[in-house]
């Protein structure tokens, strides 16, 4: 279940680094094919399925997760866990509030990739930017489970 788009460039608008671009970006097709691969709701071509997993293969040389790697490894973790959670909520079509927020993880991502580039004096300044482009509604995650 995709978020906002197939495409991440409208969420990464803004992100200074281009590595942590390409780190996002990867981490994007990554959680998209897995996601589509559970969900089985459309279609996996191989080649995405070998995109995301050399993408995976990848990440660890990618320069920007190798300088923050231990505030990403976590938070990558953490996002397996509330997807997997989000995951049980949504096929028992019970707690969708929770399912819903739980389903935002990338957008932390974000977040930290903002965080580690300016620090915490600035968080008030682009944590609500990153949040406001979440473009799934709690409305939108209803009708579609509800389907």
């Amino acid at each position: 279940m995709t978020t906002l788009t197939d495409d991440p460039r409208e969420i990464l608008a803004g992100v200074p680094d281009p590595e942590a671009q390409r780190m996002l970006t990867a981490i994007w097709e990554i959680i998209q094919t897995w996601d589509d691969l559970i969900d089985q709701d459309k279609p996996v071509p191989p080649e995405a399925i070998h995109r995301a997993f050399l993408a995976a293969l990848e990440l660890p040389a990618n320069p920007f997760y190798a300088r923050f790697m231990g505030q990403f490894l976590p938070l990558l973790q953490l996002g397996f866990i509330r997807w997997i959670a989000a995951n049980v909520y949504e096929r028992e079509r019970r707690s969708l509030d929770k399912a819903y927020m739980l389903r935002a993880t990338f957008y932390d991502l974000v977040a930290m990739v903002y965080y580690c580039l300016q620090g915490p004096a600035q968080v008030e300044t682009y944590a609500p930017s990153v949040y406001d482009r979440y473009g799934e509604t709690l409305e939108s995650l209803k009708a579609e489970v509800e389907l």
